[in-house]
């Protein structure tokens, strides 16, 4: 056996091929900067009551909590008026704020491509609109980033075990434990489907194979 030093073995190409020195940094040359947005920004609470005050919609729901009168128009918030309130000149659904700028709090949720179910729940947790679920599916449904990540092989459908041609051809045994009871090998033969229980209060392998040989036997 003869000892190689690390620098002299180039087994690990990924550490020993790098340089060891970094060029020294021109001050004189010209340098550039490029700057990566992170996309739409958080929407802010004076934005969405700027938004509230010149949405007419928001306006007649505003009224209409007040005066108890839901034109036909405001059927789909009429729905949830016994959760609607107003806060601060913004329209809330309990502890949530409902928000006019959907498109852009559908794009902050979007990022990264988390899915239905993950943009839904993120956006139940803090604003609300009529519709919100159907507008979260039909925008992850026509995102090809989406389908791209999504689960592309999902599993195979379950086979079911075919019957053998004649009884303890084929058997399936496994372990079923009861809390604070005993401990039982059940023994399935597959031409019938009859089943063999045997208490054990020691699951080794000495005291499976006499368990076992209760049945065979």
């Amino acid at each position: 056996m003869k000892h190689i030093p690390g620098f002299d073995n180039i087994t690990d190409v990924l550490s020993r091929l790098c340089s060891q020195t970094d060029a020294a940094f021109d001050e004189e040359s010209e340098h550039f900067l490029l700057t990566v947005g992170d996309g739409p920004i958080a929407i802010t609470l004076e934005e969405i009551k700027k938004e509230t005050e010149n949405d007419k919609i928001l306006q007649s729901v505003i009224k209409s909590l007040d005066s108890g009168d839901w034109p036909l128009d405001l059927v789909r918030y009429q729905a949830f008026s016994k959760e609607l309130g107003l806060r601060e000149g913004i329209v809330v659904r309990d502890e949530r704020t409902t928000v006019i700028l959907k498109r852009r709090a559908l794009e902050i949720e979007h990022r990264g491509h988390p899915g239905v179910f993950s943009m839904r729940r993120r956006l139940r947790e803090r604003v609300w609109w009529p519709c919100m679920d159907n507008d979260v599916g039909s925008m992850v449904q026509k995102c090809a980033g989406c389908a791209a990540v999504s689960k592309q092989h999902p599993p195979k459908p379950m086979l079911r075990k075919e019957i053998p041609d004649r009884a303890w051809q084929e058997v399936a045994i496994d372990f079923f434990s009861a809390k604070d009871c005993a401990t039982c090998p059940v023994l399935v033969y597959y031409y019938s489907r009859y089943l063999k229980v045997v208490e054990m209060k020691t699951t080794n392998a000495g005291k499976t194979i006499e368990a076992l040989e209760t049945i065979f036997n």
